[in-house]
């Protein structure tokens, strides 16, 4: 039954700050064959799991990001980028690693260079308890891991007590955390790398019985499968993407969507096909776009 309630749901993962300096080139360097950059503006915004929080919270959702930082300046950025799109920031502090920062130097629409800052390092068990204790009553959790060190054994373990839909974005590095949940949504790269097959709707099937899971699996410009648990059969959906700019942050899309809807009680399909819906408008945009609810429904 959907309901007319927006859904809270938690997202856990690697929270990223992205800042993105835009300048003019119209020289190059007396020390050395690199351009100069004249810096014009510099915009920060949520990135990683950040971004699928963001998503949710444009879509309508109560959206709670619990996530690990530094204690530095960045995170106060990333605390007030996310206050901006109305995400609940449950940010665990930690003294020994900085907040995760990617910089992007941009001109003429062009990305020039990116400098990240990180330090991948598993989280304290001082710092798991936090989070279990901070842990609310949610619709749903999505799990956005860019293997940064947020996900672990413990961390699974704990959120598969809560008996509700666990949506994970997975890196293949961590994929054994990921069995028994409700929908494991990779992208081709990750779905052939974690089953080490090439055709991708094949290692999509095998993800599935390997990990116990449905899957959703996104393709690019082929569009998504769907691909469930005890059925053979697979449902596809093409692309709806009208023109391709930027497919940045398209994978938080679909994720935070799909969630979304079936949290609101949207059978699965419907869900998917929402989702890819909202990946063909992100992806006709320039950088991370959130697309809201009204566009997405009356678009």
């Amino acid at each position: 039954m959907i309901s007319d309630k927006m859904p809270k749901i938690a997202v856990i993962g690697d929270a990223i700050l992205d800042k993105y300096i835009y300048g003019d080139v119209s020289r190059i360097s007396p020390e050395a064959p690199i351009p100069v950059v004249l810096v014009t503006n510099i915009e920060y915004k949520p990135g990683g799991a950040g971004n699928v929080a963001a998503n949710l919270a444009r879509l309508g959702a109560d959206a709670d990001l619990f996530s690990i930082v530094g204690d530095d300046y960045n995170k106060e950025i990333l605390r007030r980028s996310l206050q901006e799109f109305n995400v609940n920031s449950q940010l665990i502090t930690d003294k020994d690693r900085p907040t995760i920062v990617k910089e992007r130097y941009i001109a003429s629409s062009q990305q020039l260079l990116r400098v990240d800052y990180e330090l991948e390092d598993h989280l304290k068990s001082h710092h798991i308890d936090e989070i279990k204790t901070k842990f609310s009553r949610y619709d749903s959790i999505i799990i956005s891991d860019y293997a940064k060190g947020m996900m672990s054994q413990d961390i699974m373990s704990f959120l598969k007590t809560q008996n509700i839909p666990i949506f994970v974005d997975p890196k293949p590095k961590n994929a054994l955390l990921y069995s028994d949940v409700f929908f494991i949504l990779p992208n081709v790269k990750e779905c052939t790398s974690i089953s080490h097959v090439e055709d991708d709707l094949d290692a999509a099937k095998k993800l599935r019985d390997d990990l116990n899971s449905n899957i959703l699996l996104t393709r690019g410009s082929k569009g998504m499968a769907l691909i469930k648990k005890n059925d053979d059969s697979i449902h596809l959906l093409e692309t709806v993407a009208r023109e391709v700019t930027d497919v940045t942050g398209a994978g938080d899309t679909v994720i935070a969507t799909f969630a979304f809807f079936y949290s609101k009680g949207y059978p699965v399909t419907e869900s998917a096909e929402l989702a890819n819906k909202a990946a063909g408008i992100a992806v006709g945009k320039m950088g991370c776009y959130q697309v809201s609810l009204d566009e997405l429904l009356n678009d």
